[in-house]
């Protein structure tokens, strides 16, 4: 739910903690493929986490780095080496290293639109976040009820709030 705090532009969200009336964000999932539309949503999950000092989680479906960095331990981080293999990983971590925001990657196995969703479930609860920001491809109904939507998913079974960011228009 998003909603205004009188004394600020920045827009809020719930799950923001207030002490002595110091906004603090808590954790915000940012499933992240490089697309445009997660590019938007990563714009905005970014602008967010820095206006109340919060940090992102980029959650990156990658078959081939999740096997490359899980082969032998499937509970190891992603280190800095494997982010700067990937560009799409590098990406989303300039990014954020440019908006002075504190961002963390998580990998998941590819698999088809529901194990994604029920990865950025999984996650979001393990981590106790406070939002997901993704973006939407705006495949259509038709397309989504064939192929699936994982932000539909999300959104329809996430306990926290969900913020759903379409890719720029074109032109």
């Amino acid at each position: 739910m998003l909603c205004r705090r009188r004394s600020s532009r920045l827009p809020l969200y719930r799950g923001i903690r207030e002490e002595e009336d110091e906004m603090k964000a808590g954790t915000t999932i940012v499933p992240f493929d490089g697309s445009p539309a997660a590019r938007a949503a990563l714009d905005l999950a970014l602008q967010l986490a820095k206006g109340a000092d919060g940090e992102v989680i980029v959650l990156h479906a990658s078959p081939e780095l999740a096997e490359e960095v899980f082969e032998e331990n499937p509970l190891t981080r992603v280190e800095a080496e494997e982010v700067a293999h990937d560009p799409v990983l590098r990406e989303a971590t300039d990014a954020a290293a440019a908006a002075g925001v504190t961002a963390h990657v998580r990998l998941v196995g590819e698999g088809g639109s529901d194990e994604i969703a029920d990865a950025v479930l999984g996650v979001s609860a393990s981590v106790g976040a406070d939002l997901v920001v993704m973006g939407s491809r705006g495949r259509g109904l038709i397309a989504e009820s064939l192929l699936g939507s994982v932000s539909r998913s999300v959104a329809a079974r996430s306990p926290i709030p969900v913020v759903v960011v379409h890719p720029p228009a074109e032109g």
